[in-house]
């Protein structure tokens, strides 16, 4: 596909068009993520990226759920739900299925959109699975837009990179109320070391913007 109808295609209006239900159905988004690894009570990035996703769906009348894949069960899916899921989720829990299982529940037309976290431009292990990991899938993001000449085969595929979200905004003030903290992080990074992230590294340090890079979720 040409790089430009992808990124115009890439637009609310047609992601919410191709889940138009009838009107008398209520719209409902279940979001699974995944919490931290290390059991810390903080809140994890899987989480705030969906907080974010469903800053906008509600806007748009969707009813939104957010639980964590470890209580999550298909069979809370309803007639029509659309189920956003990550995919480092289905690949650490590749033995449950998840896919699968929400598209073999009897009498059901469930819609299941992947966001896809990982570089698939690396040769990393992640190459190897990353078609077993989007079957099933009914939509895929991904943060990359490299990453989508990957899915060769596949053509409902959306550039969705990580931007600003007001919620991220909004959890800060509200945290934020009592304790009156001054921001004192420009830019924080949050994921193990590549080439690429070394490379923005070095410039923001060139530039002396204040910035953190948290190189695991440790």
């Amino acid at each position: 596909d040409d790089k430009n109808k992808l990124m115009i295609s890439n637009n609310n209006n047609n992601f919410f068009k191709f889940y138009k239900l009838a009107d008398n159905f209520k719209r409902r988004i279940i979001f699974v993520y995944m919490n931290n690894v290390d059991n810390t009570e903080r809140i994890s990035p899987f989480e705030i990226i969906a907080k974010s996703f469903i800053y906008y769906f509600e806007k748009k009348n969707y009813e939104c759920i957010l639980i964590e894949v470890n209580n999550f069960n298909p069979k809370m899916c309803k007639n029509k739900d659309i189920v956003f899921i990550f995919s480092s989720i289905l690949w650490i829990h590749r033995n449950r299925k998840i896919c699968d299982s929400i598209k073999k529940l009897p009498s059901q037309n469930n819609n299941i959109i992947i966001y896809n976290t990982e570089p698939l431009e690396y040769k990393l292990w992640y190459d190897k699975i990353y078609d077993k990991i989007i079957d099933g899938a009914d939509m895929i993001l991904d943060y990359s837009y490299k990453n989508l000449s990957v899915y060769k085969n596949f053509k409902n595929k959306y550039y969705c990179p990580p931007c600003f979200s007001p919620y991220l905004n909004e959890l800060w003030n509200k945290n934020n109320i009592n304790h009156k903290v001054e921001k004192d992080i420009d830019i924080l990074f949050y994921g193990s070391m590549n080439g690429n992230r070394m490379n923005i590294k070095n410039q923001l340090e060139k530039q002396n913007i204040n910035h953190k890079f948290i190189y695991s979720f440790k």
